[in-house]
């Protein structure tokens, strides 16, 4: 059950919370989102997380946007899990503290297919947040191009079979090691470069869904595969004939 307070029955602030368990495979994954109304851009909130005796399990401090939004997912270790959460979200805004609890069931049981609905857990652990600009566009991309072919929606499918075998494993440890963090976002930021152009063209068919999708797949193919190929083999074979060289002049 929802419930949120104000310290001061005069206050005009007030915080609200929605908290999700949406994994146990490695622990739990709880995805915690909420609005402070009236608050202003930059207000931290602390997010707790306890066990049913009232334990802090884990806790983190987040940012409210410019609408007083806040978002983040917090990462229960095996060890660590309950059947029951109490989500609290807290905050001092103007000298008063607002506070907002939740509770949740703890061990859902992971599903087979997560719904097509359900988040980026990459991008958002790798850009800190729901509303980074890069989840947004991987968001627009799903709902207003792929959901609406039948081919997308096909491979939605088996993509989401697939991504959500491993994604929750790499952001959990993104979210608890900040180089790893770091090379992920390295990685993965070509990639939503090339699928961004689907936002700037038009799908009127299911021909024409085939075709840009396939021109994506090819054009990732040549920048995560063949390019480094080429580089490594250029590399070698300038090292190659330097070495070649310098041992010539020995001679």
């Amino acid at each position: 059950m929802l419930t949120f307070g104000i310290s001061d029955a005069s206050a005009e602030y007030e915080i609200t919370l929605e908290a999700n368990n949406i994994l146990s495979s490695v622990g739990e994954i709880i995805a915690v989102t909420g609005n402070i109304a009236g608050a202003s851009e930059g207000q931290g909130v602390v997010i707790e997380i306890k066990d049913l005796q009232g334990q802090t399990i884990v806790s983190e401090t987040v940012i409210t946007d410019s609408n007083g939004d806040f978002k983040t997912t917090l990462h229960i270790s095996p060890s660590k899990k309950s059947s029951a959460y109490d989500v609290i979200a807290n905050a001092i805004v103007d000298g008063q503290t607002i506070i907002a609890t939740q509770k949740i069931s703890g061990s859902p049981k992971p599903t087979q297919t997560p719904p097509q609905s359900g988040g980026c857990l990459i991008a958002t652990a790798t850009y800190g947040s729901e509303l980074a600009k890069e989840v947004q566009e991987l968001r627009e991309i799903r709902d207003n191009m792929l959901l609406k072919t039948s081919s997308g929606s096909a491979f939605l499918d088996g993509f989401n079979t697939v991504y959500y075998s491993f994604s929750p494993t790499i952001a959990i440890w993104e979210n608890e090691n900040p180089a790893f963090k770091d090379v992920v976002k390295l990685a993965i930021t070509p990639l939503i470069s090339t699928l961004s152009i689907l936002n700037y063209v038009n799908v009127d068919s299911e021909a024409e869904m085939l075709g840009y999708g396939i021109a994506i797949i090819l054009l990732n193919v040549s920048m995560y595969f063949i390019a480094p190929v080429f580089a490594i083999t250029k590399i070698r074979y300038v090292l190659y004939n330097k070495d070649k060289r310098k041992n010539h002049l020995h001679l």
